[in-house]
């Protein structure tokens, strides 16, 4: 990862606001009972100083995860945003949780339950200047992700954000990622809008237990098969390919829509799978992007983590947090675009069996805390990965917010502290949101979705016979 300075203020400001934080966590948690302790993952989403310890601040909140809904006409109320929402609190008991203690490594924390949660702390109104069109919209999505989530209280808010255009408003969902995956997030806005009730796993019999066994048997003894697999796959380790950076620790949300048929195209030209296509054209976007800077002598090979979801055939519309990933080479280096599609394709393909996808899903689930939290800052950490590039299939048919047309679905991609940017590729419709988190330190934030448009459209347009020379 990108190496981040650190002062004596830096240092003080995180002992300030662990006490703070342990004296607003003790008078809370009179007002919720214990539920359950976090899981391993849930662990590692909330403790950020795990992965950054550098920069990372305990108030911080972890790591969040959302999304932008623009839709069409008038502005829904609070009031009706409540009175849809109020059922979800009853069936979710997630939006319901706080954190017992301040997160420790030494100390395995317990979740809380808010029983008098009130809905005007958490579903708030953002009105931005009077026909200030996409720059208020997008102005007004940095200024909400600049607060943090409070981990005293439950982790996720909801904001109305109107007054930019006159026929159109944006709902944005914010939340922890130690509760919810980026499926989940879709999930939980489509069912919102439509008024649909959340769909929740089984509660717990014996017969529940009995599969349970049985899952654990099986995971576990897929994960000793596929562990040899893994350790190879570790290697080579994810070398800084930029240059050290004075991080803000400030985000700046930037997307750019295009049509989901160039994607198509391009993999249909080249036989080649929608990701390869997105991320070998996210390789030619970094190579020619002035926002980060290479190291002198790197070989521009970037180790990123793809997310991937573990949701079985009958859980893909459950909650939760159910995210392993791949760890796939970005040849940017390499300056042709069919060049790099092959390799990020081999990549891709030599990483869906490395052992990733069911080692590191068994360690977060099964494995005691003391074994799995090292194991997981390791795999996850940047001696690893440089980059999260991720991809989130969305809904195939227009969705309906109310009565209102949702025209545009942007994702909310976390950007951990410490870590310069992060990408995700969303699909709605007949359409590709290519949404990025960047630090606000990095220039031209806004103009890296079209250099991924621009590449996505060469590789649509380009044939096999086709070479680029160098750039």
């Amino acid at each position: 990862m990108v190496a981040v300075a650190e002062t004596g203020d830096n240092l003080r400001c995180v002992r300030l606001h662990s006490l703070l934080e342990a004296v607003e966590v003790a008078l809370r948690t009179g007002s919720g009972s214990r539920v359950r302790r976090l899981t391993l993952i849930e662990r590692l989403v909330v403790l950020g100083e795990l992965l950054y310890p550098r920069l990372s601040l305990p108030h911080h909140g972890g790591i969040v995860v959302g999304g932008l809904l623009r839709v069409d006409g008038p502005p829904l109320t609070l009031e009706e945003i409540h009175a849809a929402l109020r059922p979800w609190l009853v069936a979710v008991p997630e939006f319901r949780y706080a954190l017992a203690q301040p997160v420790r490594l030494w100390r395995r924390p317990w979740w809380t339950e808010i029983a008098d949660l009130d809905l005007n702390n958490h579903v708030r109104e953002y009105a931005v200047p009077h026909d200030s069109g996409p720059e208020g919209l997008s102005a007004a999505i940095d200024d909400i992700a600049r607060n943090p989530l409070s981990l005293t209280a439950p982790l996720w808010q909801m904001w109305l954000i109107h007054g930019y255009a006159d026929d159109e408003w944006a709902f944005l969902f914010r939340a922890s990622h130690a509760l919810f995956d980026g499926v989940a997030v879709l999930e939980l806005l489509r069912r919102l809008g439509r008024g649909e009730p959340p769909v929740l796993a089984q509660g717990t019999t014996s017969g529940a237990d009995n599969a349970l066994r049985h899952r654990w048997t099986r995971d576990v003894r897929q994960a000793i098969r596929d562990l040899p697999r893994l350790l190879r796959s570790v290697f080579p380790l994810a070398l800084p390919p930029f240059r050290a950076i004075d991080l803000s620790g400030r985000r700046h949300i930037a997307w750019t829509t295009m049509p989901l048929e160039r994607l198509w195209e391009a993999g249909r030209r080249h036989e080649a799978q929608l990701g390869d296509v997105y991320l070998a054209a996210l390789a030619g976007a970094l190579r020619a992007w002035p926002g980060l800077s290479w190291r002198r002598g790197s070989a521009r090979r970037v180790w990123t983590m793809v997310p991937a979801s573990t949701r079985g055939l009958g859980s893909q519309r459950q909650l939760g947090n159910r995210a392993a990933h791949l760890r796939v080479a970005l040849p940017c280096g390499e300056p042709d675009p069919l060049r790099r599609l092959e390799q990020v394709t081999r990549s891709r393909a030599m990483a869906k069996h490395s052992g990733y996808l069911t080692v590191i899903p068994a360690v977060l689930r099964w494995a005691p805390h003391w074994l799995g939290i090292p194991l997981a800052a390791f795999v996850l950490g940047p001696w690893q990965i440089s980059l999260v590039a991720g991809m989130l299939p969305g809904p195939p048919d227009t969705v309906w917010y109310r009565d209102r047309r949702v025209r545009e679905i942007v994702p909310l991609s976390p950007l951990p502290v410490g870590a310069p940017i992060m990408a995700y590729l969303l699909t709605y419709g007949d359409q590709a949101c290519l949404g990025f988190t960047v630090d606000v330190a990095l220039s031209d934030g806004d103009g890296l979705g079209r250099l991924v448009a621009a590449e996505i459209d060469l590789l649509a347009t380009m044939d096999q016979g086709d070479r680029c020379s160098p750039r």
